[in-house]
């Protein structure tokens, strides 16, 4: 991803985030690490996939040559970063047992979770998040119409009582041509 290949290229270390990671269909989101039984049948060397931390892990200094492109010094911290839809939930203040949309280039319906969550139905994604927390998203590309419906579908997944706080809610957002 663009982010992780700018901190290789900033410090030489390949390093990514669970996020990134759980979007990449290589990575085990209960055991948070990489998958290693589906690596090892499609012949993938874990050892050539970036190490996994935690958003806002230091990963190291700027090597010379890019503090000289950048015109900063040797020792500027670089930390690791987190997909957008995620780190809106860490902006938005967002805890286990609240909601939240984020609108976007794509948009999601999203909520932070203490166990990984699984949709018998497939509609609803599992991310891993770090620190012991996972987020549950529904994404929506078209960025259009958010309906009740969906709403339910990251909800009925989770098997709590957040439905009925939001049962009601529509949100629409007109789509210019």
């Amino acid at each position: 991803m663009p982010h992780d290949y700018l901190i290789c290229r900033m410090t030489g270390k390949a390093v990514t985030d669970p996020s990134m990671a759980s979007g990449s269909m290589c990575y085990d989101v209960p055991a948070g690490t990489w998958a290693r039984d589906l690596l090892q049948a499609y012949d993938i060397d874990v050892e050539k996939l970036p190490d996994i931390r935690e958003a806002g892990t230091v990963v190291g200094t700027l090597l010379p040559e890019a503090a000289a492109q950048m015109g900063l010094c040797c020792d500027t911290v670089v930390a690791v970063g987190m997909q957008d839809q995620k780190i809106a939930v860490l902006g938005a203040g967002i805890q286990t047992g609240s909601i939240t949309v984020s609108l976007g280039t794509a948009s999601a319906v999203e909520t932070l979770c203490t166990a990984p969550q699984r949709d018998a139905q497939m509609q609803v994604q599992c991310h891993g998040f770090g620190s012991g927390m996972w987020e549950v998203a529904k994404l929506f590309t078209e960025s259009g119409k958010i309906e009740e419906s969906n709403l339910h579908n990251v909800i009925d997944c989770l098997d709590t009582s957040l439905i009925q706080e939001i049962t009601g809610l529509q949100i629409a957002v007109e789509t210019g041509d």
